[in-house]
């Protein structure tokens, strides 16, 4: 039988006392507060609104709801996954991972089975923040280790996170057989799951697709909570890959610019829309309301610890002869992500422009000894 903890049912119980009309009140029949039917769907809409709070920028509330739960319950395995979410988006990495790996354990033990069918999305954040963080071969362990809580056959958010767990293994073989599994996929799939979808698509370079499947991907979450950031921003990015910024006839209605002032206006702190404003700037010179630089900076002062900020900051910074910016840059990337395939890259490149030859031969012949 499931238990609550005293505190939330406080919470919960007053929350249901006043939204209940006096009236109704005098006329129905007595009810249990701690009923726990009740009481779970109480906190599974806590839990919700939380992530959706997330999902548009309002980490802080977010934060703020999901800590008052784990406060009363430290063992509630999706709350502590949801903050896990919340802490990746602000790049507090190290918090995240935490959570995570706690979240991870929690639902892989649980003996509910509404708990327990979580360890899949643990599975998928935690294998990804190791991703993120450059450490390949733990992400690999973690997708191992829970093997049987994922469907790369049916799911295609399973099939894409192993596909890049592949990936960044160098075994390019096993990447595609993935991303080819997971463009694969049919049915009533969720938003986030025909996300997926696309983003195997547009890795084998079908973008045409890809982009359908954006496009579903809108229309379920337009009948759900309303438009998602994520989904628009990838749209943006299929759009601005397949036809650049550049008016013709083929791309009437599909601007990636006003896509991501979309998604920017759903969620004012997204990092893809906003990294993806930048680039489209540094390709289009003839945008003036923001430039690049702007953008870029006011974003690394928001999320100084942002991987993919630093990544494409020190990588333009190269292109553009900044040696000074890129090696600041690169020198916070070899502490967050040592590991990251993109920044040896970056080493590389600096050191070949320092003409430290040896150097980037060297770090060439690891990255083609990996791969």
């Amino acid at each position: 039988m499931l238990t609550y903890p005293a505190g939330w049912i406080l919470r919960c119980s007053f929350a249901l006392w006043i939204s209940i009309p006096f009236q109704a009140l005098a006329e129905s029949a007595p009810q249990d507060p701690q009923d726990p039917a009740s009481l779970q769907r109480e906190l599974d809409a806590e839990r919700q609104e939380a992530d959706r709070l997330r999902r548009r920028g309002e980490t802080a509330k977010a934060l703020r709801s999901l800590t008052e739960i784990l406060g009363d319950d430290p063992a509630d395995a999706r709350a502590r996954l949801l903050r896990a979410r919340v802490r990746a988006d602000e790049s507090d990495w190290e918090a995240a991972r935490k959570d995570c790996t706690k979240g991870l354990a929690d639902a892989a033990n649980s003996k509910d089975s509404q708990t327990r069918a979580w360890e899949s999305n643990g599975v998928r954040q935690l294998a990804w923040l190791e991703l993120t963080l450059g450490r390949a071969r733990a992400a690999r362990e973690i997708t191992d280790a829970h093997a049987a809580a994922l469907a790369p056959q049916s799911d295609p958010r399973d099939a894409w996170l192993l596909a890049r767990v592949a990936a960044a293994a160098g075994e390019r073989d096993k990447a595609r057989a993935l991303f080819e599994s997971g463009a694969a996929t049919s049915g009533d799939n969720t938003w986030e799951q025909w996300l997926a979808k696309a983003r195997c698509e547009r890795a084998l370079g079908n973008l045409e697709a890809a982009s359908r499947s954006l496009v579903e991907a809108d229309r379920v979450a337009a009948s759900g909570e309303g438009m998602e950031p994520d989904v628009i921003a990838e749209l943006a990015a299929v759009y601005f890959e397949a036809d650049g910024e550049i008016a013709h006839p083929e791309a009437k209605g599909r601007s990636p610019g006003e896509l991501l002032k979309q998604a920017l206006a759903i969620h004012p702190r997204h990092e893809s829309a906003t990294l993806g404003l930048f680039e489209l700037n540094r390709f289009n010179w003839n945008r003036q309301s923001r430039s690049p630089t702007e953008i870029l900076s006011e974003w690394l002062r928001l999320r100084p610890a942002s991987i993919e900020g630093l990544l494409i900051g020190a990588s333009a910074d190269l292109d553009d002869g900044q040696l000074v910016s890129a090696r600041e840059r690169i020198a916070v990337l070899e502490k967050l992500a040592a590991g990251r395939r993109e920044l040896r890259t970056l080493q590389a490149a600096l050191a070949w422009i320092e003409h430290r030859e040896g150097d980037a031969r060297k770090l060439l012949d690891e990255l083609g000894q990996q791969d």
